[in-house]
C-alpha cells in the first residue's frame, strides 16, 4: 500500500471513528438504547467509511470489529457476527473478537469455536 492509499485509510478511519465515539459500547459498558433516526445515520455514514477502509485495507482488523459494532447497534446482528467471527480469524490473540463473535453466535443459534 503506497503512501497516499495509507493516508486515505487513516482519514476514512479517523472518520468513522469520531462517528462511533459515544454511540457504541465499549469495554462491557452496558448497551445503549435503540439508537434514533440520526444516530441511525451516523452508525451507517461509519459503516460505509469503514468498507471503504476495508476495500483499501482487508486485514485492517481493528475497523473490521468498528464496523461489527456499529452493525450490532443497527440490530445488524448477523452483519456484525461475520465481521467479529472474520476479525477473530485474522487477529485471534485480540481476544475481544473471538467473545464478541461467539456472544452473537449464541443470539443466532450459530456454533463458533473460538
Amino acid at each position: 500500500m503506497d503512501a497516499v492509499m495509507k493516508e486515505t485509510r487513516d482519514k476514512l478511519y479517523a472518520r468513522a471513528v469520531a462517528l462511533l465515539q459515544s454511540e457504541i459500547s465499549l469495554d462491557g459498558a452496558p448497551p445503549l438504547g435503540k439508537p434514533h433516526f440520526f444516530v441511525r445515520r451516523r452508525l451507517e455514514t461509519a459503516v460505509a467509511l469503514l468498507e471503504d477502509v476495508l476495500r483499501l485495507d482487508p486485514e485492517n482488523w481493528s475497523a473490521m470489529a468498528c464496523a461489527a459494532k456499529a452493525h450490532q447497534r443497527l440490530g445488524n446482528t448477523s452483519a456484525a457476527f461475520e465481521l467479529f467471527a472474520k476479525a477473530h480469524d485474522g487477529a485471534p490473540a485480540i481476544p475481544e473478537y473471538g467473545r464478541e463473535a461467539a456472544l452473537l453466535a449464541t443470539q443466532l443459534g450459530l456454533p463458533f469455536d473460538v
